[in-house]
């Protein structure tokens, strides 16, 4: 068998040159790094998702922020390691099919395409709602949210067809304003010396991390890394990709692990330990605003509102543009059809997945409009919902991936970085989803049946993915012989263990 799919994905026709190659080259280390942090949102990620930790899992929050990192950190070196021999837009699926198989892998690409798509969607509906309250605020017109969503997927689609190294330099700015408005006001807490109670380390203690709602504080606080696979989706593009996406991927968790630590401590710290965890329980969408305006002044909880559309721009780009790579790699492969694989002739972007992935935002979004819905609690919570599970599960499975790929040739690489991070990775991610799983609710904010068919939705896609592999390899065996076989192999140093 296996010899048949070697002849199969040898005698498979390659896609056209001029259609379906990235440009090359023209993504450095410091690119990558701009790229997954401003996938993570750091102000998006800490004004929504700190605060609900907090109001779960108590002070620990700050403490498990280090934890997630961690972790990752755990699933980066073995996930890097495996980058050194596979350069492909389509990242994890194409990570999980060279482990686990390409039924697998299929179900997990439809389960990528969904997660990612999910996800990007839904945040135009946290925009515009941000958006509406700072416009208003500023100037006393109420726009209606269709129109600043609306907005907003045109400045993505025409950045997103846009060559790769443009969009990271729009990232970079985004990302350090948004960066440097949490510093200063952390920084600023500190330098008071905290709120009523002072400065305490009590909230990085290992002790704050079982309390009864630790579940939820760890399902929000690995919310606020998704993005982490963006340095290998983007490895085709990558200058020396065998070494700048495993120092971007440890830049990346390093920084936002440490960083995300610091500032939930110090905003902890500025409440007091009681009264953060009332505030992040009664008025948690204020939580950061109240603590710039506090200790830094209202000018601060100004350029927090401003920032913080810049922050969710940055966020959509970033996952609009993994999606448009997954896309392209899918019809690459034929999975997918193949306009979907076409490459604009000067910015060498797949821009055709680009503005389809626009096209089905606005789909998805209109007949919420036409409801009258709410853009927050009916549009953001139930869209982003299936996503959320979604990357989790991707996760867990690329790290077990990463073992059985180099459990069948361990390729120089040493026993650390092809099995034991990994496997210590895989044991924290599952653990994570299954928390995240069983505070479906609390993600939600609902009860009954929604909860049960929202994440039921990865899970369906994902076994559809698989039962479209069985049918291409019945009846289109060639397609399925090429599955996740179209990559380049990363020349990765052999002496000295460079690759260990």
């Amino acid at each position: 068998m296996t010899e048949k799919i070697s002849d199969a994905v040898a005698s498979s026709p390659e896609p056209s040159v001029g259609e379906s190659k990235l440009a090359s080259g023209v993504i450095n280390t410091w690119h990558l790094v701009f790229f997954v942090v401003a996938a993570a949102a750091p102000l998006t990620a800490l004004a929504t998702n700190s605060p609900i930790a907090v109001a779960f899992g108590g002070i620990g929050a700050a403490g498990a922020f280090v934890v997630a990192g961690i972790i990752l950190a755990l699933f980066a070196a073995g996930f890097t390691a495996m980058t050194m021999f596979i350069r492909n837009a389509g990242a994890f699926y194409v990570y999980i099919s060279r482990g686990l198989g390409r039924h697998v892998g299929m179900g997990s690409a439809f389960l990528a395409v969904l997660s990612y798509n999910s996800i990007q969607i839904s945040l135009y509906g946290a925009f515009a709602v941000f958006a509406k309250t700072t416009i208003a605020d500023f100037t006393g017109v109420e726009i209606p949210w269709p129109v600043l969503v609306l907005a907003a997927v045109i400045i993505v689609t025409v950045l997103g067809i846009r060559n790769i190294s443009v969009n990271a330099n729009v990232l970079a700015v985004a990302l350090a304003a948004e960066v440097a408005i949490l510093a200063i006001v952390a920084v600023a807490i500190v330098l008071q010396g905290g709120g009523p109670d002072g400065l305490s380390l009590e909230p990085l203690s290992p002790t704050e991390l079982v309390s009864s709602g630790a579940g939820a504080m760890f399902a929000f606080t690995f919310l606020s890394f998704i993005g982490f696979e963006a340095t290998a989706v983007f490895s085709e593009e990558a200058k020396d990709p065998a070494r700048t996406v495993p120092r971007a991927t440890y830049i990346a968790v390093a920084f936002l692990a440490l960083f995300y630590a610091f500032v939930v401590w110090a905003v902890v710290d500025g409440f007091g330990a009681a009264e953060a965890v009332t505030v992040a329980t009664d008025d948690p969408t204020n939580m950061y605003f109240i603590a710039a305006e506090t200790y830094v002044g209202h000018w601060a909880r100004i350029a927090m509102e401003v920032f913080i559309l810049t922050s969710l721009l940055a966020v959509l780009l970033a996952f609009h543009n993994a999606v448009a790579r997954y896309q392209f790699s899918l019809a690459r492969e034929r999975v997918l059809p193949k306009v979907f694989a076409r490459i604009h002739p000067h910015h060498k972007s797949p821009w055709v997945s680009s503005v389809f992935q626009s096209v089905v935002a606005v789909i998805v979004v209109l007949p919420f409009v036409l409801l009258g819905a709410d853009p927050f609690l009916d549009f953001y919570v139930p869209t982003t919902t299936p996503g959320i599970y979604g990357i989790l599960a991707l996760q867990a499975l690329t790290a077990i991936a990463v073992i059985a790929f180099f459990a069948k040739n361990r390729r120089g690489v040493d026993i650390w970085r092809a099995f034991i991070a990994p496997a210590m990775g895989a044991i924290g991610l599952i653990l994570v989803t299954y928390a995240a799983v069983s505070n479906v609710s609390v993600i939600t904010g609902r009860t009954g049946v929604l909860n049960l068919i929202l994440p039921g939705v990865a899970v369906l896609v994902f076994l559809l993915g698989i039962g479209l592999s069985f049918y291409f390899k019945s009846q289109r065996p060639e397609i399925y012989a090429a599955f996740a076989q179209v990559t380049d192999s990363i020349d990765a140093p052999t002496s000295h263990g460079s690759a260990k």
